[in-house]
């Protein structure tokens, strides 16, 4: 089952988020994005559990970026994640969206097969830059 994240999901996206090896993040700041009208974020249940979520940054109406997409260890490589990622962009598109970005690790061969099947391609090559203080 898919559905848009209530706030009382954050502690689930959270554990879930921290599963997947993202940054650490407080539950309050998980609470915040949840509720800032800058962020949507989706989430899929099984049994009651949530087993997947996708965040994205809305802060350009037109031009979303998706930030992070989580599922759990034992459902990956089973379109879970995919199939969560088009629902959620599809609910972006019906808003009047005209296009979903995301950026990647080339060396991260799973997450590019899994959103090529919801339809992303590869727009162009870009250079990171980093400066460490």
């Amino acid at each position: 089952e898919h559905a848009v994240a209530k706030a009382g999901d954050a502690g689930a996206i959270l554990d879930l988020y921290a599963v997947c090896g993202f940054e650490p993040r407080s539950l309050e700041r998980m609470q915040t994005l949840l509720g800032d009208g800058l962020h949507a974020h989706a989430v899929a249940r099984r049994d009651g559990r949530i087993v997947a979520f996708v965040e994205i940054e809305t802060h350009w109406p037109r031009r979303v970026w998706v930030s992070y997409v989580g599922v759990a260890p034992e459902l990956r490589a089973l379109g879970v994640g995919s199939a969560l990622t088009a629902w959620a962009l599809g609910r972006q598109f019906e808003a009047g969206v005209g296009t979903a970005l995301l950026m990647l690790s080339p060396a991260n061969r799973t997450a590019l097969r899994a959103y090529e099947k919801v339809g992303f391609k590869r727009h162009r090559l870009v250079d990171v830059l980093e400066k460490s203080l």
